[in-house]
């Protein structure tokens, strides 16, 4: 067997001691291209970064074959400062002590896809043309893939590895998202002596929060109310509190009259406690939904049959760089890596898994299991 899982061991520990929150995703760039280079194969970094401002662009490596021209892509950042992420194997997983994130999203994609370039490098296969994109900034918005153009990929379908879902699953159904931020302005006032002279931002945003439908809505949508900040001390009255969050949905009506409504809470807010709310509603995302039928379906069910597991066709509630690529024209799905628990301290890989998402990729790229 061509995979080496001791390598994927070892390189996915290196990873996850090289720190790469997005914008920051240099180290990880840097080691990609030494990689790479490893294998007499060239790597080079687009400009994106101008547009992102992320201190690398995204990595683009292209490989000649015969077939159907493949990209596979990952992203090099991750959602939050790993700086001091102690990673350990036990009992067949990779984790952390619990004190960072583990960083396996979207890690363990650049691995899998490394790996199944090595093994093919190596072992001299035959494959098909192979496009890889390694992009920045996915986390803050899939700023990275979004800087990509159409006319410079060369790929006739594409195949991202960032999903917590198993190797086995594809995802060729995911959602559309809105990003949500409100200013709210309200009045400054002594909060001991005048508090009836102030307008309280921070009260004015709380209304509007509790009256806005949250969480899982239906089973096509959800709403969420991500981050606060506001005041400036417990003596003020505070005159300015922002708000952030997000609505998606597989429904384009229920996402639209869902962000109409989030908005309208805030309006109604603004009206009963007579304070201001600036609005700004942005589209993070555009959902896809692929038929069984595609080519890119196709060869992901013939390559998951080709190592051994049962396809199976599935949906997902998260945004990739699968939502740009399908926008672009390029039909994409997005494959599973097994990581358990992205985004938290408690996430976790399992090594099987990762040697799996490996093989997968291999499988992909060969169009047969060696």
């Amino acid at each position: 067997m061509p995979i080496n899982e001791a390598r994927i061991k070892e390189r996915f520990l290196h990873l996850t001691a090289l720190n790469s929150p997005s914008k920051r995703e240099g180290p990880v760039a840097s080691w990609l291209k030494e990689q790479f280079s490893q294998l007499g194969l060239a790597a080079q970094e687009d400009e994106s970064g101008k547009r992102t401002g992320s201190e690398s662009g995204n990595i683009v490596v292209r490989i000649p074959g015969r077939g159907p021209a493949l990209l596979f892509g990952a992203h090099m950042g991750v959602v939050s400062d790993m700086a001091l992420a102690q990673v350990r194997l036990e009992d067949g997983s990779f984790k952390t002590d619990g004190k960072t994130i583990l960083g396996a999203d979207d890690k363990a994609g650049l691995v899998a896809i490394l790996e199944a370039v090595t093994a093919l490098t190596e072992e001299k296969l035959s494959h098909r043309p192979l496009e890889l994109v390694f992009t920045t900034c996915e986390e803050i918005g899939l700023c990275g893939s979004n800087a990509l153009r159409r006319d410079d990929l060369k790929a006739q379908c594409g195949f991202i590895f960032d999903s917590g879902n198993q190797p086995s699953e594809i995802i060729i159904n995911a959602p559309s998202q809105d990003e949500h931020y409100y200013k709210v302005i309200g009045k400054a006032a002594h909060a001991g002596s005048a508090p009836e002279e102030g307008i309280d931002a921070i009260r004015l945003a709380a209304w509007a929060i509790s009256q806005m439908p949250l969480g899982r809505l239906s089973a096509s949508t959800t709403a969420n109310i991500g981050k606060i900040a506001g005041g400036s001390a417990t003596n003020i009255v505070a005159d300015l509190t922002e708000v952030w969050g997000e609505a998606r949905s597989f429904l384009e009506e229920e996402l639209s009259e869902q962000s109409q409504r989030m908005r309208e809470c805030f309006r109604q807010a603004a009206a009963k406690f007579g304070g201001q709310v600036e609005a700004k509603l942005k589209r993070s995302f555009t959902g896809f939904k692929l038929s069984h039928r595609e080519l890119v379906v196709q060869l992901a069910q013939q390559a998951v049959h080709k190592i051994g597991l049962r396809p199976q066709l599935v949906s997902s509630g998260g945004g990739s760089d699968a939502n740009v690529l399908n926008q672009l024209g390029l039909p994409t799905v997005n494959l599973g890596v097994g990581v358990q628990k992205p985004h938290t301290k408690e996430e976790t890989l399992a090594l099987a898994d990762l040697t799996a998402a490996s093989r997968l990729a291999l499988a992909l790229a060969t169009g047969e299991e060696k």
